[in-house]
């Protein structure tokens, strides 16, 4: 999640589109950490988004996955994970977990028991004051670093599980809207491996070693709680969750058949996350709104200001005139004749 200068519920403004706006104390008071986490540790939903993202669960049941996520206690996963190396910055995943490998698979494997790790991680905006592509780089590359704590000519890289970094972020409509964007390490060699003559293969032969995913869901459904039909699964799945459509058929219908049963258990954090979400996104509208209003009327009381002059009024007369005109105070009216005379615009 967000931290330091980026994090917006923090500060007292926010950029957006080029305007600055205002955000109310309450706006400023919420955190999205809490909201996000209950829900997506909630371990049947998290299996969703394994099986609907990670290649090497596509086939599986949801009930299989459920049962090979680690480090659950009453349902719910590990989350708010922090890593420390020394030297280095401490990084805090989202949520964060491993997660054995299908039966299936583990019968051909050279180790008998693979885990991958999986950091999901929620941003609110794609668009920051960095490449957020260069932040997945980063957690993503702690998760190999962290799984070896010691380094020697013994070491055996072989043990390094693969990893995945999996960011939902909501963002404007655009080339991006209802995308999904993967980094991915592969093996581009046009070699061919021919898996008869070896009874076993090692896991980067079974799946990229290396994984950062960033699905962008268009921000408009937290107001319109619409979802388009022919989306990408996982796109419709978390379009549905955050436009607040639990009961929508396609839940079950392309999801999981178990979804109702889901809902009726976790229907209260999962209203919040969607009621939070939702609020962001008004508070949001109306602050770029209120923006725009304010320009507007800076813009036709400096022109007032410009007509008045031209006409030979005098800066008293003038400031009487606009505060009268423009609900403003005293105090409000001269500020702005200053900077009109200064040659500056103010608020």
């Amino acid at each position: 999640m967000s931290s330091g200068k980026m994090n917006v519920f923090g500060n007292a403004n926010e950029s957006l589109h080029g305007k600055t706006v205002e955000l109310s104390s309450r706006f400023k008071d919420m955190t999205y950490d809490a909201h996000f986490k209950k829900v997506f540790s909630i371990r049947r939903i998290l299996a969703i988004v394994i099986k609907e993202t990670i290649d090497i669960f596509a086939s599986c049941e949801i009930d299989d996955i459920e049962n090979l996520i680690c480090d659950v206690r009453d349902d719910i996963v590990q989350v708010g994970t922090e890593s420390s190396i020394d030297g280095e910055a401490a990084v805090k995943f989202d949520i964060l977990v491993t997660v054995r490998i299908p039966s299936s698979l583990q019968k051909i494997l050279l180790y008998k028991f693979v885990q991958i790790k999986l950091d999901l991680e929620m941003q609110r905006k794609f668009y920051l004051e960095y490449v957020l592509s260069k932040r997945g780089l980063y957690y993503a590359s702690r998760q190999v670093s962290e799984q070896l704590t010691v380094v020697s000519d013994d070491t055996n890289y072989d043990s390094i599980m693969p990893v995945y970094s999996i960011w939902i972020t909501l963002v404007h409509h655009g080339n991006l809207s209802n995308k999904i964007l993967k980094y991915q390490i592969r093996n581009t060699s046009n070699d061919s491996i021919d898996r008869s003559k070896r009874p076993v293969v090692r896991m980067d032969e079974i799946t990229q070693m290396f994984n950062i995913f960033f699905i962008c869901i268009d921000e408009s459904v937290l107001v319109k709680k619409e979802v388009v039909d022919g989306l990408e699964a996982i796109l419709e799945f978390l379009s549905l969750m955050f436009a607040g459509q639990f009961y929508d058929k396609r839940f079950e219908q392309n999801h999981d058949v178990k979804f109702k049963s889901v809902v009726d258990k976790h229907k209260k954090e999962m209203m919040e996350m969607a009621a939070y979400l939702t609020e962001i996104e008004r508070e949001r509208v109306e602050s770029e709104k209120r923006g725009e209003e304010r320009g507007e009327k800076r813009g036709k009381l400096l022109g007032t200001v410009n007509t008045l002059f031209l006409l030979k009024w005098s800066v008293d007369d003038t400031i009487a005139f606009i505060e009268k005109e423009y609900n403003l105070t005293e105090e409000q009216a001269r500020g702005y004749i200053k900077n009109y005379l200064d040659g500056k615009v103010s608020d």
